[in-house]
Order: structure tokens, then sequence, then C-alpha cells
């Protein structure tokens, strides 16, 4: 075998196999010899493969051939029983690597690394993650469903997380001064009043929980835009020595959710031996708060000291509505968010689609767009803004206003200074305000704090600017003659 990355991958999983129940044997170390000199893995790619991430390494596997993942499979189940036994963390790793593969029946999936950093997730959590806002469009909205997952999670010593079901346990919980002392208790330093906590821990939904909790605090970054998805995770690894932990994303069958995870779970006991499942007899009532398992996650997650984001949501035509932070309904197609707490910036659809065509430039080249109608340069700059303003706006972009003209560009540039001058919760407004040289207008904010939201089969898709449609489509834009 001549692939160094393919040789270091290998010994990455195998190492991390073996290290997976915390108990290293002579015969575990035997194996591992033979599985390096069956692939010819040398001391140089052992140290290679410590700078490799478990994701990276299960990534290049999974572009293998499936006759060569299946053989690794096997190694990889042989390797897990050296010991004498297939611990619950080796068989969580084993089902991760043949779905990342495309070699079990059970689904598809994919692995993914993160530096720890308190990430306050365990491995006995089946937790449920969607970029769906909506509760009533997931499947476990349906309480006899939700049961029926429930208890088959329960059953293989798994505790289920819905969010949903997390913020009603809040909501029906009416002992607010309780709650306040439990957040205090948990974080005494919190920059935000308990009140405000409450009010997001009760409002949580799938999609907020997976973009202001998972994404935005833990840097907790999955694939989700196909459908929802199953997150478990699986330990931890040792990278260049950082600590990683190391997740399993398996795609939700939604057609299919509960026969799909009860053959997952099924397939999981089988691989193990016979374990005891723990379950909690702790009672709640008006005096008494449960803090253990994902509510003591979610608390943990929420009171971590982080600071919050300031982020530019551009929001495409179909899901300009969105809760400010008061949690009135309001609509605009440039938005600022904070955490869970969001402002309209710039409400007009053809002055937000001139700050949208700065920020893409910007994004392209931080010297910003060249605005001047004597140069080639301009027919493009007004063709980017109607391809804009047709994703903002139902109106026809025949009437868009020639922004290559001065006496019609300054008043738009004029509004949109005003408007993010009057906002007093934005504490470096120059980060958001256009700013200009030599014909040129250009913002100062980090493109990677700009994020586009649009609509996709009924579902609110969130992308970062530059890996969006939109910036697709405004920068493959040429010159006319």
């Amino acid at each position: 075998m001549e692939n160094t990355k393919l040789k270091s991958a290998i010994s990455r999983i195998m190492s991390d196999l073996v290290k997976l129940d915390d108990l290293i044997t002579a015969s575990e170390l035997e194996f591992l010899d033979d599985v390096f000199r069956k692939y010819g893995v040398t001391d140089q790619d052992r140290k290679m493969g410590f700078y490799m991430t478990l994701s990276e390494a299960v990534d290049i596997l999974s572009g293998q051939s499936q006759r060569f993942c299946r053989e690794f499979y096997d190694l990889m189940e042989e390797g897990s029983k050296a010991d004498g036994l297939c611990s619950r963390p080796e068989a969580l790793l084993l089902m991760s690597f043949a779905c990342s593969c495309g070699i079990s029946d059970k689904g598809k999936g994919r692995v993914y690394s993160f530096e720890s950093k308190g990430i306050p997730l365990h491995r006995d959590q089946l937790i449920y993650v969607s970029r769906e806002d909506r509760v009533d469009y997931s499947p476990l909205s349906d309480g006899e469903l939700y049961e029926d997952i429930n208890n088959i999670a329960r059953l293989a010593g798994f505790e289920l997380v819905y969010v949903p079901r997390i913020a009603r346990h809040f909501n029906t919980y009416d002992n607010t001064e309780i709650l306040r002392k439990v957040l205090t208790l948990v974080r005494p330093t919190l920059d935000r009043s308990e009140d405000e906590l409450i009010r997001q821990l009760r409002a949580m939904t799938p999609y907020k929980f997976y973009t202001n909790i998972l994404e935005r605090r833990m840097k907790m970054s999955l694939d989700l835009t196909d459908s929802p998805c199953w997150l478990i995770k699986l330990g931890g690894s040792q990278v260049a020595g950082v600590e990683y932990s190391n997740f399993f994303l398996l795609t939700i069958d939604w057609n299919h959710m509960k026969r799909q995870l009860k053959s997952f779970m099924s397939e999981l006991l089988l691989m193990q031996p016979e374990h005891m499942v723990a379950v909690s007899t702790v009672e709640e009532d008006a005096n008494n708060f449960r803090y253990g398992g994902f509510i003591k996650s979610i608390l943990d997650m929420i009171s971590l000291g982080t600071e919050d984001r300031w982020d530019i949501v551009i929001r495409l035509r179909g899901c300009k509505e969105f809760h400010d932070g008061d949690g009135k309904e309001q609509r605009a197609a440039v938005t600022i968010r904070r955490g869970e707490e969001e402002w309209p910036l710039i409400v007009p659809d053809r002055d937000a689609a001139f700050y949208i065509l700065v920020l893409c430039a910007t994004a392209d080249n931080p010297s910003g767009v060249l605005l001047h109608r004597e140069l080639e340069q301009g027919c493009r700059t007004q063709r980017q803004y109607e391809e804009i303003y047709r994703n903002l706006s139902v109106r026809d972009e025949s009437g868009c206003p020639d922004i290559c003209f001065s006496e019609t560009r300054r008043p738009i540039k004029s509004r949109i200074t005003k408007l993010i001058q009057k906002h007093d919760y934005l504490t470096e407004k120059d980060l958001y305000q256009l700013s200009a040289s030599q014909h040129r207008l250009f913002v100062v904010l980090n493109p990677s704090n700009v994020v586009v939201c649009s609509k996709q089969d009924k579902k609110v898709v969130e992308r970062p600017l530059k890996e969006s449609a939109l910036y697709s489509s405004v920068s493959s834009i040429k010159c006319t003659e």
C-alpha cells in the first residue's frame, strides 16, 4: 500500500478503537501490530495519524472501494473483541464506520470531530437535530411515535433528546423562582438575566438548538441540509495533543423512523454483551428541579461564558419573517442577529439589495465593489444588483435604479447609514456601515459573520455567505459588451 494518508487514517482509526474502552491489553497491542504489518503502516504513518482527526480518517477510508471497507470493518470487529468483548463505545464506532462507508443497511451517516472545549454532551444521549424551525413539521410531534422512539432508545440504554420536549418541560415547570436560582447556581457570573434565559429555554426548537447552541456556542457545524438526524457521541481522541470529541450523525429515514432506529439499536445490542440500563426514579415537584441528563447538558451549554456572535442575516424571498428581540414578528431582507435575538437592519428591498451587493463584493475582495459609470465594470455591478433584488422581491427587477449613477447611489447609502446608526444595541456600528474609498464601497465586518437564509423544499436553510447559491450566482455574472 503506497497511500500515506490512507495508512495514517488506518493508524488513527485502529488506535482510537483500541483506546475506546479505557483498557489496553497485550492482545490488543499484538492485534495492532498485525494490522499495521498487513497494511504496511510505518512509524512515520503513525506519527502523521496523530495529527489527523477521527473524522478525517473515516472520510479517507469511505473513499475506498466497498470491498476494502468491508475487509477493514471485519478487522475492526476482530480488534474490538481482542480483549474478550466488544464494549458499547467500540460497537458504536463500528456501526458509525459502516454507515459512513455505505456498507450498512442501517442508514447513511458521517463521523464528526470537534475540539472538546467542554462540550457537555454524553455517550448515552440520542439527540434529534434538525434545521427545521416548525415543531409540527417533525414526525416526533406525534405523541405516540415519540413514545415508541423513546422506548426503543431507553431499552438500548440511551436518553432520547427531543428539544421541543425539553422546552415543554421548562414551560410546564411553573416555579420560575426555583428556575432562577438553579441558573444562578449553575453559572453565578451570567451576563444575562435569568428571566431571559428561561424565556430562551421555553422557546427552544430543534432549529434554535442547532444554530444557537451547537453551531454557534459549541462550534459544532453539521451537514443537516437533507433531513433531520440522530446525533450520538462516540468518545474522544487526542489530536496533536489537543482533546477532540467525536460524534456520529445518522440521517433519519423520514418514512421509516421507528423501524430504522429499532434496527440500528438491535444490531448495536447484539454486538456487545448484556448490560444493565439505569432508569432514574427521581421525581420532580414544585419544590424540586430535576438536574441531570440532557437537562444538565443544555443548562451547561447555555450558561457557558462564550460571547454571542453578531451576524448579518440575509433573508431571501420566502423567509423574511422572523421574531425580533422582543418576540414580535418582523419582516426584513437584512437583519442583525446576536444569539437568539434578531433585529431588522434594512427594510426596503432596493436598499437591502444594494447593501447585500457590497457584502458579496467585500467577501470576494476586501476592497469592496467598484462603482463608476464610465468603467466597463459598471455594467456587471448593475446586473449583480438586479440579480440580488430578484432573490429578495417578487417585483420585476427592470424597475431597479441604476446604482452606478452617484445621484441614485448616494440616497441609498445615506438611508442605510442612518438606519444602522439609529440601532442602539449595536456596540460597534462601524463594522456594519458602508465605507468608501476611491469609487469603492466595502463593509469592515468579516464575511464569515454573514449568513444567507433561503427556502428549499419548504425548509429554511441557512448557509455561510460564500457557500450560498446567492453568492455563486452573483459572482458568476460577467460584463456584457
